[in-house]
């Protein structure tokens, strides 16, 4: 299991997509089926398509992990939880 921990914030806002979904097993289902999560290449696509509309430069979805992560060293969250926010694989 990956667990990440919430803000209320964060948990508001997944809560009601959740809502939006459905309520069903996935928070993002696939639209074409609900009994399977959304593919990570229709988020992609999606980034894409907005940045290609409102005119960004060389924006890829992998940009907001490495935003994310530089922020949260400059907040002074350690490298270890970062890390494990990410889902990296934890050094021995």
């Amino acid at each position: 299991d990956h667990i990440v921990p919430l803000n209320g914030l964060a948990f508001e806002i997944l809560q009601k997509q959740y809502e939006l979904s459905g309520g069903g097993r996935y928070v993002f289902p696939n639209p074409k089926d609900a009994e399977e999560p959304m593919k990570t290449s229709s988020i992609c696509r999606a980034v894409t398509r907005y940045r290609d509309a409102v005119g960004f430069d060389k924006f890829v979805p992998k940009d907001l992990r490495r935003t994310c992560k530089t922020l949260m060293g400059a907040c002074r969250i350690s490298k270890e939880v970062r890390d494990r926010i990410q889902n990296h694989a934890l050094q021995d």
